[in-house]
């Protein structure tokens, strides 16, 4: 089995060491919610129709000079809305893939790997259920099983620079710091870095790793 040093090892290693020192973040306070000078109804009626009511109260509302720049800005929340999975008791989590993909984590259709982009989009919602509902179920309902790389870690403390939750944070601390040393099963003691095959970095498409696996999957 043909391994690579991971290019994000340091990306990796940093976003992890964040969450060990997360309990001396400095204090972040939220802005206040400034008055909006757009007519936020008309707006929302005119990108997303029946749906507007979803949007109205939950996503920033942003306008500009072009047209295809707010066109981007506002598909791009219909990503994040038509992503949105609902578990019932267990909150709403974001799929990676619009429909199920024989290798997401059953019985939701979660993947980790992706989680950290999913938490960087979240985190700008007015409604904070989502980005919790989704940490909570990674870090505390067994959602993160380690089956790809990620920097979730790192993306939750972005989530806390935009809305200064330091309780949010630190609640999850000890999931990080049992995540962060289950990862010491893939580190090379000898090299002083870690390793793990390109597929469960989910760059498996990257040149480094086609090169290494001679073209195949």
């Amino acid at each position: 089995m043909t391994f690579r040093k991971t290019a994000r090892a340091g990306t990796f290693v940093r976003a992890m060491l964040a969450a060990v020192f997360v309990t001396a973040m400095p204090a972040v306070q939220a802005a206040p919610k400034a008055r909006s000078h757009l007519d936020l109804d008309a707006i929302a009626r005119q990108r997303f129709g029946n749906d507007a009511a979803w949007y109205r109260d939950r996503i920033p509302f942003f306008q500009s000079s072009d047209t295809m720049l707010d066109q981007v800005y506002y598909y791009r929340w219909q990503i994040v809305r038509a992503h949105q999975r609902d578990l019932g008791k267990l909150g709403y989590i974001t799929t990676e893939f619009a429909d199920d993909v024989s290798w997401q984590r059953e019985p939701y259709a979660s993947l980790n790997d992706a989680t950290g982009f999913h938490l960087n989009e979240l985190r700008w919602l007015n409604d904070r259920r989502f980005a919790a509902d989704y940490i909570d179920y990674m870090y505390e309902q067994g959602g993160n099983n380690r089956h790809f790389t990620d920097y979730m870690a790192d993306s939750v403390w972005s989530r806390y620079l935009v809305d200064g939750d330091q309780s949010a944070v630190l609640a999850h601390v000890p999931a990080m710091r049992t995540l962060y040393d289950a990862w010491f099963d893939h580190f090379d003691w000898s090299k002083n870095l870690y390793w793990v095959e390109p597929l469960l970095d989910a760059t498996e498409y990257t040149i480094s790793s086609i090169d290494a696996s001679g073209g195949k999957d």
